[in-house]
């Protein structure tokens, strides 16, 4: 799962080609294609428990920029095995795919003690393994790849592991078996790559998952972090709000239950602010929420919090676009989170 409302400055509007009034008609809809937003909570789209169908419930983010790379994470089930991606159209396609560990829980608090001081030293840049206890203990613990090479994973590797380690038990982000199996793809859009909707596909040698949307963009990125670790004790909590001082942009993000997003904006007086978000459009069903569906509110206030513009959604459509003119220069705070 990823996603984005797309934001469109005043000045920029006025070089596209599209206009508000003909956003979602039936001729045109490119410019919906710009935007995913995404929704974790429990996907249970839950295929036979005796297939090996691959199954996608959800990818992050599920768009990409023509000319970049970018690692995509997909929750699903039946992708064991010998499993290969593909992407509908010219110019984008699946490089590499990599399997995401099972993260079981470690029995004592020997274990757990030991990752968290290497998770919380790599926060201050040591990177080297701390000394291990004796053997005899070392028997007991389960083993797991990702533990044992903290030093080396990338960003987003590392935030998995820190999510799984510091999230309460039992997971709510993967209580459900149809999203409980994680692939790390490598996915590759060439700069020509022609802006919209295409469909992400897994497969095997004998089927083939549901196509997944899957949105190209001429915009650059900027990505919500996957996850940032609770603070140590006398530490100021990390700030998890992306600043964003360019538009247009395409915002990709994940809201976890109970979740606010919060993207700060820099934007000038005058400005006539555009926000955008698919998320239904992603993930249309969810199977153990209420009343079953995302439904997404976009807001923004000013720095001091006074809200200035709120959308619910766009005439019968369930993703909101706000709107929003600017009246002075400076920091604004877009929050996105479901109205439930």
């Amino acid at each position: 799962g990823g996603g984005a409302p797309f934001v469109r400055s005043s000045a920029e509007r006025a070089r596209c080609p599209f206009h508000e009034e003909t956003l979602y008609s039936v001729a045109d809809r490119t410019v919906l294609h710009f935007f995913s937003w995404m929704v974790l909570p429990v996907v249970l789209l839950l295929a036979s428990p005796c297939s090996a169908d691959p199954y996608v419930g959800y990818c992050y983010p599920a768009s990409i920029q023509a000319g970049t790379k970018v690692r995509v994470v997909v929750g699903g089930q039946g992708l064991g095995g010998e499993i290969r991606g593909w992407i509908s159209g010219a110019g984008v396609s699946v490089a590499d795919i990599e399997r995401v560990p099972v993260f079981t829980r470690a029995p004592g608090e020997g274990q757990r003690a030991w990752l968290e001081k290497w998770l919380r030293d790599l926060e201050d840049g040591v990177t080297a393994m701390p000394t291990l206890p004796k053997d005899e203990i070392l028997r007991n613990w389960p083993r797991n790849r990702w533990w044992e090479s903290l030093g080396e994973l990338d960003a987003l590797s590392l935030a998995m592991v820190k999510r799984d380690h510091f999230s309460p038990r039992p997971d709510p982000l993967q209580a459900a078996p149809a999203i409980a199996e994680r692939l790390i793809l490598t996915v590759v859009a060439e700069a020509n790559a022609a802006p919209g909707l295409r469909q992400l596909i897994l497969y095997n040698n004998n089927a083939a998952s549901a196509p997944q949307p899957f949105f190209v963009t001429k915009e650059p990125h900027v990505l919500e972090p996957l996850y940032e670790a609770p603070p140590r004790k006398g530490k100021r909590p990390p700030v998890r709000s992306p600043v964003v001082v360019r538009t247009p942009v395409v915002l990709d993000g994940q809201v976890l239950p109970g979740e606010t997003d919060v993207f700060r904006l820099a934007l000038n007086g005058g400005d006539r602010l555009t926000c955008l978000l698919t998320g239904r459009e992603l993930v249309p069903y969810l199977g153990d929420a209420v009343p079953g569906f995302f439904n997404p509110v976009l807001r923004l206030t000013d720095a001091d919090g006074r809200e200035l513009a709120f959308a619910d959604d766009y005439h019968s459509l369930p993703d909101p676009i706000l709107t929003c003119e600017i009246e002075k220069t400076g920091m604004y705070l877009l929050e996105v989170r479901d109205n439930l």
